[in-house]
């Protein structure tokens, strides 16, 4: 992984309160497969206003 991209990950990381981050990881964990996650996550990032970074 490039530095850019870690930088890039600790800023989106930084965009959400501790609360949010932990009430993602619990709707994740109950989660059955590793798309239905994806697809969690890049809704969060696009209500977060985060959208550019969701690559389809």
């Amino acid at each position: 992984m490039s530095a850019f991209a870690v930088l890039r990950i600790k800023w989106v990381i930084r965009s959400f309160s501790s609360q949010q981050a932990k009430n993602i990881l619990h709707r994740a964990m109950r989660m059955e497969c590793a798309e239905s996650v994806r697809i969690m996550l890049d809704d969060e990032l696009r209500r977060a206003g985060l959208g550019e970074l969701v690559l389809t």
